[in-house]
């Protein structure tokens, strides 16, 4: 089982999630075997760690597949895990997973709350890495809501903890957290520069794939402050990398922003097909995050290309979405 989990996070890291996640199913196969043959009293605690890090490493396949209900299931799993082992540092895994979950399917009040409890939790058993993690979901559901403030003081906290841990990649998304803050805000030139920051330390690092989160970055702060060329490379770029690691969220976010430059540029029917597209992929994924900004995009380039029953159609559905999440 170790060994299956040690070749799942090999794959993991060339982004072979497909791979991946036979290998982590191969292990979670092996470990009921071994429940099985052992029987409970014989199921030690390192054989339940053992279990959760491979539930972990399936939830984050899943995340990057779009597989959220899949995710969820394990969840329940989890659950059962952190209960028999009884102890503060599992169950601030669990709530951080779980506040990830609520997040995804725009519970974000619920998110909050329950990555709060993960965060005191990971305080209590001195694990700085996690409380980082649940910073993120506090800030990032925070945005959502418009709650600016929070958000704000969330990530800053975060992104301070994993500059000081080294841990690049969640530095690198936390930054990517707050360049879409400052971008909401319109503050743009904050959002380019932090993100040119970000793209500086992929390089220095030499995480070719992680490029695509200050690329988008760059690529919406750039059409935001007239630089179309330098967005649509950018953009295009992020693009390309987020399709060959089958990253659909940042896929759909690129879509979006290439959809808004086409607005930009007078073509509506480009636009049309980029924002048509992210519907496409954030319905199969089940992602009800960008819906609601999806629509609304379609919504324009509808009304720009003379068809406003089109158009208030989707305008409608946006509003529904909006609504019905409660996002600002």
């Amino acid at each position: 089982a170790l060994y299956s989990l040690e070749a799942a996070r090999a794959a993991k890291a060339v982004f072979g999630h497909r791979e991946a996640r036979r290998r982590l199913d191969r292990a979670l196969e092996l470990l009921a075997q071994h429940s099985a043959a052992v029987g409970e009293a014989g199921f030690t605690d390192a054989s339940l760690r053992l279990r959760t890090e491979v539930l972990y490493e399936r939830g984050w396949v899943y995340r990057l597949l779009g597989q959220m209900n899949d995710y969820t299931e394990d969840l329940e799993q989890e659950a059962q895990l952190a209960e028999t082992l009884g102890d503060a540092g599992s169950l601030a895994h669990l709530r951080f997973r779980q506040a990830y979950a609520h997040r995804w399917f725009c519970r974000y009040d619920r998110a909050q709350v329950v990555a709060a409890e993960g965060l005191a939790l990971s305080r209590e058993v001195g694990d700085p890495l996690m409380e980082a993690r649940c910073l993120r979901e506090i800030g990032v559901a925070a945005r959502e809501t418009g709650n600016d403030v929070g958000a704000q003081e969330a990530l800053d906290t975060g992104l301070s903890i994993a500059a000081g841990l080294r841990d690049t990649v969640l530095r690198l998304h936390l930054m990517s957290n707050l360049c879409t803050l400052y971008w909401r805000q319109g503050q743009y030139e904050s959002s380019l520069a932090l993100a040119r920051e970000a793209l500086a330390l992929t390089d220095q690092a030499g995480l070719v794939f992680e490029r695509r989160l200050p690329l988008g970055d760059i690529g919406a702060a750039s059409m935001a402050l007239g630089d179309l060329e330098q967005a649509k490379e950018a953009l295009a770029e992020s693009l390309e990398i987020s399709r060959r690691i089958s990253d659909r969220t940042q896929e759909i976010f690129c879509l979006y922003h290439l959809g808004r430059l086409s607005m930009r540029r007078r073509r509506p029917e480009a636009a049309r097909d980029a924002f048509g597209s992210g519907i496409e992929i954030a319905e199969e994924i089940g992602s009800c995050t960008e819906q609601s900004a999806l629509h609304s995009g379609l919504a324009e380039a509808h009304l720009l290309a003379g068809r406003p029953t089109d158009a208030r159609k989707h305008a409608r559905r946006a509003l529904q979405l909006s609504r019905s999440t409660g996002r600002a």
